[in-house]
């Protein structure tokens, strides 16, 4: 993204990106850790869901940080 050149100024929000950032780093850290301690059989896609959720999250505040007059 940062290297997304589209032709007009383009900005990003500070404060939104590292949101992004801890919003990735937090969720999909705790998907990763429901699939490694969770014993229950339903584990491996509640693991996959949350951090698909992480994931999602991430790029959708990423988005909102772009800044487009």
């Amino acid at each position: 993204m940062l290297a997304y050149e589209p032709g007009i100024p383009i900005a990003y929000s500070l404060s939104l990106t590292v949101l992004s950032l801890a919003a990735a780093a937090l969720i999909t850290g705790f998907g990763l850790s429901i699939a490694v301690y969770g014993a229950a059989r339903w584990a491996p896609a509640l693991s996959g869901a949350v951090v698909g959720g992480g994931i999602a999250a991430m790029h959708y505040i990423g988005m909102y940080a772009v800044e487009i007059p």
